[in-house]
């Protein structure tokens, strides 16, 4: 056992996302919630969005179909499916990846690196028609925000897989946009995901010059087999 216990410490398994069994349980340590975290913002990107793309003109039919019930099932399902976007990328990209970039880096330069990557790790969902390619710029935009957010709630990995919950479960679809109208509704989107961003930069610099201790507390990892 304590042989097996040596090759885990020294040449950690869980490749770089996780590289650790201890940082990964002190990643899941620091899943707090703060009852003042903007969980809601991605709905409410969603409903201005809906509400600029109807005064343009498109009519959204699944409006009538969405309910109370329909939406807290899906938000659940997602929250604890692990094949899904949050629980399968929050730990990894937030909660290690991100902390580890801003141990070294200003919370904008992080963001920006950062979502550069997450967009690159999207990139299959276009290619086999899951996403569209406004898409990218918008995945890459909204890092912004999941960062603003990260920092604000002292690191709190919890919040943005909430966050990231609510974006996929009240969306575009939601509003059952089609045709030129859909397409209409995601490049509305996007100008929204940007100006919140700008928004953020603006009127919060404080947040964007370095991000709290909490927020980049992160085991570090090396290629090389450590010493006995």
């Amino acid at each position: 056992m304590r042989r097996s216990t040596g090759w885990l410490k020294h040449h950690r398994p869980f490749g770089i996302l996780c590289p650790d069994l201890r940082d990964f349980l002190g990643i899941v340590a620091r899943l707090r919630v703060r009852a003042d975290s903007p969980h809601g913002i991605p709905a409410v990107l969603v409903l201005v969005t809906g509400l600029i793309t109807m005064a343009l003109g498109a009519s959204a039919p699944g409006l009538a179909q969405l309910t109370w019930s329909g939406l807290l099932t899906v938000f659940a399902v997602r929250l604890v499916n692990p094949m899904d976007g949050p629980l399968g990328e929050e730990p990894g990209f937030r909660g290690y990846a991100l902390a580890l970039l801003q141990a070294s880096r200003p919370p904008l330069v992080s963001a920006a690196i950062l979502g550069v990557l997450i967009a690159l790790w999207h990139l299959p969902l276009v290619l086999f028609g899951g996403l569209s390619l406004i898409g990218l710029p918008t995945t890459f935009a909204i890092t912004f925000l999941y960062v603003w957010l990260f920092n604000r709630t002292g690191g709190s990995v919890l919040l943005t897989l909430l966050f990231h919950n609510s974006q996929g479960t009240f969306t575009m679809g939601s509003f059952g946009f089609t045709g030129a109208g859909a397409d209409r509704a995601e490049l509305i989107y996007f100008g929204v995901v940007v100006l919140a961003v700008l928004a953020t930069v603006a009127l919060d610099r404080r947040a964007w010059r370095k991000a709290p201790r909490p927020a980049t507390a992160v085991g570090r990892f090396s290629f090389r087999r450590r010493p006995r």
